[in-house]
């Protein structure tokens, strides 16, 4: 368990890379579905398979032991993808989110880091993938310049490092789900 926050009191992440409960594994999964649409979600097993293969790490985010958020990852030797952090709506605007994502940040400091995140162009500074952007470069992350073709969804690409590259971010997909994956993302 990795306890984290100077203001929020007994919030922990949990890596269930080692530890799949599945009572944890359920609430993970139902937010997950929940939170981000289907055109943008990987199946379940896949992500479950690249953790198994210890190429993902999933974690369980807890506020005073009670389950409040996800985080899966993907990483290879130099790079890691933020694939999914979502925290409960009733825990929104509490910080947790930047405080996972903070926590983040120091697990994988000798690391690229990366996120996707919807498009945000033709869309006002009020909608949510405009909002979504805005807390990731709130927090931390810059805004690449690369857009990418995932699954067929126009994508942003975010990372930890202003000068970070399409090649770095490719090889993490590569790494964890081969080549049959890599006609997937393009980028546009």
């Amino acid at each position: 368990m990795i306890k984290f926050g100077i203001n929020l009191v007994d919030l922990a992440m949990i890596n269930l890379k080692t530890k799949l409960n599945k009572t944890e594994l359920k609430k993970i999964k139902t937010l997950y579905k929940r939170s981000f649409p289907k055109c943008e979600r990987k199946p379940f097993a896949m992500i479950l398979r690249s953790c198994a293969e210890q190429k993902g790490e999933i974690y369980a985010v807890y506020k005073n032991a009670k389950f409040v958020g996800l985080c899966v990852s993907l990483i290879s030797s130099g790079a890691v993808l933020i694939d999914y952090l979502a925290i409960l709506p009733k825990f929104k605007a509490q910080k947790i989110g930047g405080a996972v994502l903070s926590n983040l940040m120091q697990i994988y400091k000798d690391k690229a880091i990366f996120c996707e995140i919807e498009s945000t162009e033709n869309v006002s500074e009020n909608s949510l993938k405009f909002k979504r952007k805005r807390f990731y470069l709130k927090n931390g992350l810059f805004d690449t310049g690369i857009k990418i073709s995932l699954w067929g969804v126009k994508m942003e690409l975010l990372s930890n490092r202003k000068n970070a590259k399409f090649d770095e971010y490719f090889k993490i997909y590569t790494y964890a789900y081969g080549a049959n994956f890599n006609p997937k993302i393009k980028q546009i």
